[in-house]
């Protein structure tokens, strides 16, 4: 036990190590992912005025940067809301021995030396690859209704995340940290090259175009609004051509082919990044569905995902007769598309609805390529 509690004394939050945790070798910050405009958002809202949610997960593939964020948030905390911060690893209570539960009994008795409902301060916990716990997800629920003063923030895998009961995912805010986007591909290319200069894209650009593309009600209307955004579209990438010179064109085929996962970004070794794609991608195949889904065939997976890369549209039926039943490969597409390897584009009238006989399915992480691309929402 006093392993366990050395851990977690060793393990608050302080300034010098949140410092070292958003900071490279140069002592330079990192910079700052779309999505911590919105954690942000949620850890005022819980600290400072006691509105929910109080319970966030950060899902995504390894390397996307959830650790770096949660840390960014903590930076946050620490500065604005509260400095009764606490860092926990999955992998390290693991190797310990304990579970969260155990865990948080020790902090009761030891740490703070009173029952979680005695608080009357908030206090924040950092629980990082929470997936690695077994029973993770009955435990955080303990703590959340016995902890109304607790904000927590975790990360773990899109896939295992998955597997959590039906009393948790009413508690649970799930939150997305996707691959890069292009313009933050862009700003992280400037933090690369320039350090302290980052390029960003005019504000609200993302969402306007966004808006024009997919909700414009005619070929006119999205031919005026595409007019209307092209100057602030040429400003910004004359701004990229003057800032990275190099041509929008190889910028273009190093973001989709190499370059927007954030563990890779200072890799130059294209066959290296390969490697480390088929890795990620053979780790969630062979490791992380299995764990959830019993009846997940890896190799089965890898084979439609290797039939699914070679085709621009997919019949069910027809993928049936090479691969099982059409229930079974329903079911892989579903498993692959939570796991984020695959994006599934359901026919507008088909949204929410059971996957359709006939569907165009992409895949985002080319097993030789590196392809992993995906739009989401921009929070600016």
């Amino acid at each position: 036990m006093q392993e366990l509690i050395s851990y977690i004394q060793t393990n608050k939050a302080v300034h010098t190590k949140i410092n070292n945790e958003i900071r490279d070798a140069n002592q330079i910050e990192y910079p700052k992912r779309n999505l911590f405009v919105k954690l942000k958002q949620y850890a005022r809202d819980f600290l400072a005025d006691k509105t929910e949610p109080r319970l966030i997960a950060i899902s995504g593939l390894r390397g996307v940067g959830k650790t770096t964020l949660l840390w960014q948030t903590a930076h946050y905390i620490f500065s604005n809301l509260s400095q009764s911060i606490y860092y926990l690893n999955g992998n390290d209570l693991k190797r310990l021995g304990y579970n969260l539960f155990e865990t948080m009994n020790v902090f009761e008795q030891e740490i703070i030396k009173k029952q979680f409902y005695e608080l009357s301060d908030p206090i924040v916990f950092l629980i990082d690859e929470i997936h690695d716990l077994d029973g993770w997800d009955k435990d955080l629920k303990m703590i959340y209704d016995k902890c109304k003063q607790a904000f927590i923030l975790c990360t773990g895998s899109s896939a295992l995340l998955l597997h959590k009961n039906a009393d948790l995912a009413s508690r649970i805010t799930m939150v997305k940290l996707f691959p890069f986007r292009f313009s933050e591909f862009i700003l992280s290319k400037t933090w690369l090259l320039h350090k302290k200069s980052l390029l960003f894209p005019e504000k609200g650009l993302g969402s306007e175009l966004k808006q024009a593309l997919f909700f414009s009600k005619d070929l006119q209307s999205l031919n005026g609004a595409l007019l209307a955004l092209a100057p602030t579209i040429e400003k910004y990438l004359h701004s990229i051509k003057e800032c990275i010179k190099a041509p929008m064109h190889e910028l273009i085929n190093e973001y989709i082919s190499y370059h927007n996962i954030a563990r890779f970004l200072t890799l130059k070794n294209k066959e290296l990044i390969n490697d480390r794609v088929i890795d990620l991608f053979e780790r969630i195949l062979f490791r992380d569905i299995p764990a959830f889904d019993k009846n997940a065939s890896p190799e089965s997976m890898f084979r439609l995902l290797t039939r699914i890369a070679l085709s621009d549209e997919i019949n069910l039926d027809k993928l049936a007769g090479s691969f099982g039943k059409k229930e079974e490969i329903e079911n892989f597409v579903d498993l692959l598309d939570k796991a984020e390897i695959l994006n599934v584009f359901l026919p507008l009238a088909a949204l929410r609805k059971k996957l359709g006989k006939t569907l165009s399915r992409f895949l985002c992480l080319l097993l030789y390529d590196g392809l992993y691309t995906q739009e989401y929402t921009e929070t600016n």
